[in-house]
């Protein structure tokens, strides 16, 4: 017996936000083991810890446009099975030499990966959504990658204090096992769903305008300083926590919980936003406050200031990513996958720009560096705002009239 659409709908968004979920913990399900590993393999240089989930968030900005972009012409969920199967064969590399150049394959393949199963899951649960509940869909989205992002260490933390006797190379394929497991099961809960999403074959793509710089893309520019937020943020409050403030782990987990927190609390406040509002200005204006923040962030001098500010980063961020992601999925079905490839792309590549940018302010000016690079970002944003205000017609502006 058939199950009625309502519940086809509900089994597909569940199947989706599993893989979202289970594709982003691979990002950071590595970091707690590395240090272990590399070690044991007489490659310990901080180096390396630093550019192994580089090579993941890349591999992602550089493929999610065209994985997006081939969902655009083929049915979304078998982009969206290929991008599970990928995640699965990461592992294959390690599996057949435990090294370090194998854990740099690793990183790319699952990069790739993600590359392809984020943006077009994302654009597969918009166009399932009944009328209205886009952006509910949304919302349960961004938490399923949040969640995923952030469990990820976790994970990797709990693999160490669960295996520490065992050799390392057996504890990293203990946590890509696990993870792969994981993914295995969102490949068997996609697979049994039936919404596929294809493009109609009665809409030519040739017909489509090109993509340009008008209201459909104009999030893109700002996506990467919503990125470059983040990024700026969690590596520079970890660096500042440490040293000068030498506070110990237990307040540096805080803050993060602290930021996570906000972030969720974000995705709360996104369905409740009027369908009509000014998504990409309302996001500039989260990016906004976040540099402000960032800004002043020199003068916390204790913990619970430094978690204060970390909860206040996390609502403007998350506003701000999941906004922005609205945005991206609103686009016109026969660009909706390149859209959110982009969308992805440019998080991906702001956070690790916003990551090395910080820590290079940090390094080099202090405390100092903080404001700094805040004021920067601030500039930019406002730059971009008037940028994209000249660009549009007297029929887009609020209140115009088309000529």
């Amino acid at each position: 017996m058939r199950r009625p659409r309502h519940e086809q709908t509900n089994a597909t968004e569940r199947a989706l936000l599993l893989a979202a979920f289970s594709v982003a913990l691979g990002f950071g399900a590595l970091i707690p083991v590395l240090p272990l590993y590399l070690a044991a393999s007489g490659a310990g240089s901080p180096w390396h810890e630093g550019v192994l989930p580089v090579v993941f968030l890349v591999a992602a900005s550089l493929s999610a446009p065209l994985w997006g972009g081939l969902s655009d012409r083929a049915p979304r969920r078998r982009v969206v099975l290929g991008g599970l199967a990928g995640a699965i064969a990461a592992m294959v590399p390690f599996l057949a030499w435990h090294s370090v150049p194998a854990l740099y394959a690793y990183q790319a393949i699952a990069g790739v990966s993600f590359g392809a199963v984020g943006p077009v899951a994302l654009a597969m649960l918009y166009e399932i959504a009944p009328a209205g509940g886009q952006a509910r869909g949304v919302a349960w989205f961004n938490s399923a990658t949040l969640f995923g992002y952030f469990a990820g260490p976790a994970f990797g933390g709990w693999v160490v204090s669960l295996a520490g006797d065992l050799p390392a190379h057996q504890m990293v394929l203990l946590a890509l096992g696990t993870q792969a497991l994981l993914v295995s099961i969102a490949l068997g809960a996609v697979s049994s769903t039936t919404a596929s999403t294809p493009l109609p074959r009665d809409t030519p793509l040739r017909d489509e305008p090109t993509v340009k710089a008008t209201q459909e893309n104009s999030f893109v520019g700002t996506a990467v300083l919503a990125a470059f937020m983040i990024g700026a943020f969690e590596i520079g409050a970890s660096l500042y926590a440490r040293s000068p403030l030498h506070q110990g782990s237990s307040d540096v987990t805080g803050l993060f919980m602290a930021c996570s927190a906000g972030m969720f609390l974000a995705q709360a406040i996104l369905p409740r936003l009027p369908p009509q509002s000014a998504r990409v200005r309302i996001a500039r204006g989260c990016v906004a406050v976040s540099a402000l923040l960032l800004a002043v962030m020199a003068i916390a001098h204790t913990p619970a200031a430094l978690v204060a500010l970390g909860g206040l980063q996390g609502i403007a961020l998350g506003l701000a990513t999941g906004l922005l992601n609205f945005e991206a999925a609103a686009s016109r079905r026969a660009i909706r996958g390149r859209m959110v490839g982009y969308q992805n792309s440019a998080l991906n590549a702001g956070q690790a720009v916003g990551s090395a940018a910080i820590a290079g302010a940090f390094i080099n000016l202090g405390a100092a560096g903080f404001p700094a690079v805040g004021t920067i970002a601030l500039l930019t944003a406002a730059f971009v705002d008037v940028r994209w205000r000249a660009r549009e017609s007297p029929s887009e502006k609020p209140g115009g009239r088309a000529r």
